[in-house]
C-alpha cells in the first residue's frame, strides 16, 4: 500500500513547501536530521543536494541511534517547478 505513494514526487513537493515557508520568513539555508539507518531517506536528501554535516547520538526510550545532519546553504536549489 505504502509503495503506491512512493516515487511520485510527494516528498519533493513537501520539501518545496517547507522551503517556500522558510524563504518567505527570510531563512535561506536549512539543516535536517535523519536516522542513520534510514537509507532511503538519506538517498532522497542527498539527491536533493543535501550535504552531510555530522552524525550525533539520538536517544529515545533508552535506545541510542545515530542521527545524521544534512544541510543546504542555498535553498533556491530546492525550488519546485510543477
Amino acid at each position: 500500500m505504502l509503495a503506491n505513494y512512493q516515487r511520485g514526487g510527494l516528498g519533493r513537493r513537501l520539501v518545496a513547501a517547507g522551503v517556500t515557508w522558510l524563504t518567505a520568513h527570510d531563512c535561506h539555508s536549512m539543516t535536517l536530521n535523519v536516522l542513520e539507518d534510514n537509507h532511503p531517506a538519506r538517498r532522497f536528501y542527498e539527491r536533493l543536494g543535501g550535504q552531510y554535516l555530522t552524525t550525533v547520538p539520538f536517544t529515545l526510550s533508552g535506545v541510542t541511534v545515530g542521527e545524521m545532519i544534512y544541510g543546504w546553504q542555498d535553498l533556491s536549489s530546492l525550488a519546485y517547478d510543477e
